[in-house]
């Protein structure tokens, strides 16, 4: 039977090609898009990447570059996997090593093997070259191109592009296991601060904004009327002498300060913190997105992140108080043992309300509330009320709050 021509793509194509690999270790949505390009390049009918765990010794991911065989991975991973022959074989070579399958299993042997005649055949696929592209101690990234039925087995040229392809993948692969641990860590810390209403926003030394996330984006955007954010902390809505003059002294003393901000439904408690300066350029360069997970901005850390991290300064959190949504009378009595008429004055501090408001809405004196206050400072370890209020802002309200 006549086989059809395979036709690969041009040589000076291919690096350009390879280096997209690289992408995928900043944002790893993109390793499956790269290898579809390759997978075009070389002439294949579909790659298959994946993932076996060796230690629980099942699939740990399968990804197909063509969305019409995922039934047919899906087969693989859940039965067929372990009568693999080619499997077997390259669990045998070393790591980064291309072979092709008719080098290895004869016309006689396909025919009479249930792995190629149920699974393959059946699926229109017969000749598939490729290896083990990435090891580690508990899995084996494994990469097959297959070629359908009808085609020729891997041509000379097509398995020098494998051979070509298979150093940029593994140290892909590499970038993107080592920075695993540093990936979830992101991902769960702005998930926590998200979680909290907590906003974020990273700047050098010069304050410019380096990074910001989905919480400070939708603050700044309140009052800037423009589509792209300022990128000097000084554009930003949340500017002020005072903020100014708080900056300054944190990258002078790198000592943690706090102060209030104004804002349209309530203030804004900005905390800026001092960045340690050393070592920071050597972490910045593993961030990366936790491969598989969500991510910031829901996509993947931006692309110009990683670089500029390394010159980050300082750090501001923001928490959003909204007056009703302060911390409840109930919850200070319990955190710091107030009594009944301390944690309502403890709570209307909290909310914004000064000494004189509060005694009008109690019903008591000004001494009294006074007097009250020392004793919420006593309990509560705090010298000064400035220092108490904006304590008790930053504290989570209930979502049953008891007044």
């Amino acid at each position: 039977m006549a086989t059809r021509e395979v036709k690969t793509g041009k040589t000076d194509a291919l690096d350009a090609i390879l280096t997209q690999f690289y992408d995928a270790v900043l944002e790893p949505d993109a390793l499956l898009p790269a290898l579809a390009r390759f997978d075009h390049w070389v002439g294949s009918t579909l790659c298959h990447m994946l993932g076996w765990n060796r230690v629980h010794d099942c699939a740990q991911f399968s990804f197909m570059t063509r969305p019409e065989f995922l039934a047919t991975g899906d087969a693989y991973a859940n039965y067929y996997a372990p009568k693999d022959p080619r499997r077997a074989l390259v669990n045998r070579l070393a790591e980064g090593m291309v072979v092709q399958c008719a080098d290895y299993f004869d016309s006689g042997y396909v025919d009479r093997n249930e792995f190629y005649q149920d699974l393959l055949i059946q699926n229109s696929l017969r000749y598939s070259a490729g290896g083990c592209a990435f090891r580690d101690d508990s899995v084996d990234v494994l990469i097959v191109f297959n070629h359908c039925v009808g085609q020729p087995a891997f041509s000379t040229a097509q398995i020098q592009g494998l051979k070509r392809l298979f150093p940029h993948l593994r140290k892909t692969l590499h970038l993107m296991s080592r920075t695993e641990t540093l990936r979830a860590g992101l991902y769960a810390g702005e998930a926590g601060l998200q979680s909290m209403g907590q906003a974020l926003i990273v700047l050098n030394r010069q304050q410019d904004i380096l990074f910001c996330n989905e919480g400070a984006e939708a603050i700044l955007r309140e009052r800037h009327t423009q589509r792209a954010l300022p990128l000097r902390m000084a554009g930003t809505s949340l500017w002020s002498a005072a903020l100014g003059d708080v900056l300054r002294r944190v990258q002078l003393t790198r000592r943690t300060e706090s102060l209030l901000a104004p804002a349209h439904d309530g203030s804004h408690v900005l905390t800026v913190i001092a960045l340690p300066r050393e070592g920071i350029g050597q972490r910045a360069q593993t961030v990366a997105p936790m491969h598989g997970q969500p991510s910031w901005r829901g996509g993947a850390v931006p692309p110009g992140l990683i670089q500029p991290f390394g010159q980050a300064d300082l750090m501001i959190l923001i928490s959003r108080q909204h007056h009703e949504d302060a911390i409840s009378a109930a919850q200070l009595a319990q955190l710091y043992a107030l009594s009944p008429a301390e944690a309502r004055l403890a709570h209307h501090l909290a909310k914004g309300l000064s000494i004189e408001e509060h005694a009008v809405t109690a019903g008591v004196s000004i001494t009294t509330a006074r007097n009250q206050l020392r004793a919420v400072l006593g309990k509560t370890g705090y010298r000064r009320q400035q220092d108490l209020v904006r304590a008790l802002s930053r504290l989570p309200a209930s979502s049953t709050s008891v007044q």
